[in-house]
């Protein structure tokens, strides 16, 4: 509401030099929420008191339900292989894995703020769990720093913002993966493509948030998937934003189809529960995972 009003009585160029100060403002407001707790999946999470996580159970009750369900039988296939979380927050997706899957657990997230959170809840998670601060990305250093908005850190880079160092994938991560889940907020193309060796030797299942704004994002998710295809992955799986089936296929022109769908509706402006997809892709030797989670999507 504050923004709104300063836009109406400030030039569009004096707007533009307080904006850092308004971010700075914002992100130190943020910083400054009280610990409450919530039950999830039969962890008590220690979060932020105004996360949106107890709203968005209560609104979207099968959201991010397919992490745990990839996982229930992905682990029973490979167990004792590692789960990777990268973009864990304050560990509501760890709670979910934990609740379908005793596998061992490497938790990543790049935000001290989310990360005090983050070692604390997975204290008390059952499974062995590791959790690493880090950026991930392709190992090249970065300019620019994380906004706080939500029950979220998205990183904004940035010319004049601090010089960052980041890790790839393949760089944090155990011998034996079978299973590696990517939400950070629209780097999650850049992230997998930068360990695509690594996932072509590992193989493990990887379910990422695609998050197309433009058509930059369509050309990088599209590149994204021909790469994975070429590794092997040729089994799909594609939910909505509030968690809901939307296709099973070994078609890649068909997830390139979703994925355009996607940018059209948020161009738009219209996206509502489409503002993002949740997508699977699974090696081929894994056909009766992917089989496994249809099924379960198909008759739950």
């Amino acid at each position: 509401m504050l923004k709104k009003l300063l836009k109406r009585v400030i030039p569009p160029s004096a707007l533009k030099r307080f904006s850092p100060l308004w971010e700075n403002y914002k992100n130190d407001r943020f910083k400054k929420q009280k610990t409450g707790y919530f039950e999830f999946h039969g962890i008590r999470l220690g979060l932020p008191d105004r996360h949106p996580l107890p709203g968005l159970v209560a609104a979207q009750p099968y959201r991010d339900l397919c992490i745990g369900i990839v996982a229930k039988f992905i682990s029973a296939k490979y167990p004792g292989k590692a789960i990777i979380d990268i973009g864990a927050n304050v560990g509501d997706t760890a709670a979910i894995l934990a609740a379908h899957s005793r596998n061992p657990l490497v938790l990543i997230e790049g935000s001290d703020f989310f990360f005090d959170y983050l070692s604390e809840n997975a204290k008390r998670l059952p499974n062995p769990s590791v959790v690493r601060k880090v950026l991930i990305s392709d190992g090249s250093p970065i300019s620019g720093e994380l906004q706080h908005w939500g029950g979220t850190a998205e990183f904004k880079e940035s010319a004049t913002g601090p010089r960052l160092e980041t890790v790839r994938l393949s760089d944090v991560t155990p011998d034996e993966v079978c299973f590696v889940k990517s939400d950070t907020d629209g780097h999650d193309f850049k992230i997998l493509g930068a360990s695509m060796d690594w996932l072509a030797s590992q193989k493990p299942v990887v379910l990422f948030e695609s998050q197309i704004r433009n058509a930059e994002d369509l050309t990088a998710a599209d590149a994204l998937m021909e790469s994975l295809h070429g590794a092997g992955y040729k089994h799909f799986i594609i939910w909505d934003a509030a968690g809901y089936h939307l296709l099973s296929t070994s078609e890649l022109s068909a997830v390139a189809g979703l994925h355009r769908y996607l940018m059209k509706v948020v161009t738009a402006g219209v996206a509502g529960n489409v503002s993002n997809l949740d997508v699977a892709c699974f090696h081929e030797r894994d056909l009766d995972v992917f089989e496994q989670t249809t099924e379960w999507y198909r008759s739950y």
